[in-house]
């Protein structure tokens, strides 16, 4: 349940009969937001976000026509971030160390709305020009449209920020969402490109805003190779399929 998730209830989706459904269309027709068993009915519907766990109770009541891979949801521990011991995260602490003893940053927790979009798009430009297969870089424009709005809504929104600034230049961000429970969020994390150690640094940095026994995700991997492995990198809890569901009629 990443970043995706939590944009769509804040911003973009709409309520019928108790269930959510998303503005935007798949095969013309608004798919619900998540699958729920407390649903009376959602026969002849696509569900826009699945899970594995969903696959039984939905095959129980309903036809399962389709279900496409949209990619994995990657979840980790706080405790591990925190504390980032042991053999497992050697690599990860020598990347945080040479990354604190090569920079002179400034961290804060809040910064001007318009140099962040600025510096989204700066970010977006170096990354389209990595080659990408079609779906992946359809995913990609597509969250990056989703994350400039989510930028408009921090205000209306309980979050945690963190600003990374060098040389008075934003070089990196991250943007967290208490959901439910032990349950964090990363609505959006984003780093300049070719800075070694700063993405880990900001991982360990946020694990500890979030607290001791917590678990939060960082959105999929979108089918792209390199992003997968670097999502696999940061030693992972749990790694989960999501996949776009079409239900048929009631059994």
């Amino acid at each position: 349940m990443g970043w995706r998730i939590v944009f769509l209830i804040l911003n973009n989706c709409f309520e019928k009969n108790g269930v959510v459904f998303e503005n935007g269309l798949v095969n013309g027709q608004h798919p619900l937001l998540v699958y729920s068993d407390k649903y009376k009915d959602v026969s002849n519907q696509i569900i826009g976000t699945g899970f594995d766990e969903d696959i039984v109770p939905i095959q129980q009541k309903y036809e399962l026509l389709k279900k496409e891979l949209i990619g994995l949801e990657f979840i980790y521990s706080s405790n591990d971030w925190i504390s980032i011991d042991g053999i497992k995260f050697k690599d990860i602490r020598k990347n945080i160390a040479k990354f604190e003893k090569e920079h002179k940053i400034k961290v804060l927790d809040d910064y001007p709305a318009e140099k962040v979009l600025e510096f989204l798009n700066q970010w977006a430009e170096e990354k389209r020009k990595k080659s990408t297969s079609e779906f992946t870089r359809g995913l990609f424009e597509s969250e990056l449209k989703e994350s400039i709005k989510n930028l408009k809504l921090l205000k209306k929104i309980n979050h945690r920020a963190i600003y990374i600034e060098e040389n008075e230049q934003l070089i990196g961000f991250s943007i967290l969402f208490h959901y439910i429970g032990d349950l964090w969020i990363a609505l959006m994390q984003k780093t300049k490109h070719n800075i070694r150690g700063l993405p880990q640094y900001l991982y360990h940095f946020k694990a500890k805003i979030m607290g001791s026994h917590k678990i939060f995700t960082t959105g999929a991997e979108a089918q792209d190779p390199n992003l997968k492995k670097f999502k696999e990198s940061l030693n992972p809890v749990e790694v989960k399929n999501i996949y776009t569901l079409f239900i048929g009629s009631l059994k």
